[in-house]
């Protein structure tokens, strides 16, 4: 894979503009709470504007315990690898924003799986830099780089059912319990296939296979998807 892929780069956004719905909707509330307080035209108003503020500062802090709905910024920057006299990547830059899909085409051997592993922290480059949210990631080991990859074959793991699939990269990061089973129910719902949690994937059809190595990866909320 050689060369940039051209786009126009809009500026950069900051966490504050990147905030939820609901946040938002919380931040309005108070804003309007304090306009209602100042303004000079109806007193009557000025008694609601305390329960406008308070409703807005309860809800900005509920809401702001939630996980924040983004993806982390991917910026490959003059990437290149070689495997002794062969250039399976040379000079590839690009920039994928939060919010954005980007597909890489090309024919076979072209370096399209080299890429992302090398973004993944599964392979480190020859040369040329890695930014996740702007932090330099090219010599970080994979499990720094909070980033889910979902490998061609799927990689499910034979000896366990669907759930446990799923629930696999949440039990290693050793959270509780509850929040795993919600977790791995949440995203069974969302791919359909909450009637195979407890179907062995040895037994799955392909279609389903890879949706549970997609759910694998979804359950996780990482800061970027990776799929081969």
């Amino acid at each position: 894979m050689t060369g940039s892929i051209d786009k126009p780069t809009p500026p950069r956004r900051s966490p504050w503009l990147r905030r939820g719905r609901l946040e938002n909707i919380a931040v309005g509330l108070i804003g309007l709470g304090f306009l209602m307080m100042f303004q000079p035209f109806a007193l009557s108003l000025y008694t609601y504007s305390f329960v406008t503020l308070l409703a807005g500062t309860a809800m900005f802090i509920i809401v702001s315990k939630f996980p924040e709905e983004t993806m982390a910024e991917i910026r490959v920057e003059n990437l290149q690898k070689s495997f002794g006299s062969f250039n399976a990547v040379q000079n590839s830059n690009f920039v994928v924003e939060d919010g954005e899909f980007l597909a890489l085409l090309g024919p076979s051997g072209c370096g399209k799986t080299t890429t992302l592993r090398m973004i993944a922290g599964l392979e480190l480059p020859s040369s040329g830099q890695i930014l996740l949210d702007q932090k330099d990631v090219t010599m970080r080991r994979a499990r720094d780089r909070d980033i889910a990859f979902v490998f061609q074959m799927f990689a499910l793991y034979p000896h366990m059912n669907v759930r446990k699939n799923i629930s696999y990269p949440l039990v290693n990061q050793g959270l509780p319990k509850a929040e795993i089973a919600v977790r791995v129910e949440e995203t069974a719902k969302l791919l359909q296939i909450s009637h195979l949690l407890d179907r062995s994937v040895s037994g799955l059809a392909g279609g389903d296979r890879q949706r549970v190595a997609l759910g694998r990866a979804i359950v996780r909320r990482p800061a970027c998807f990776l799929m081969d």
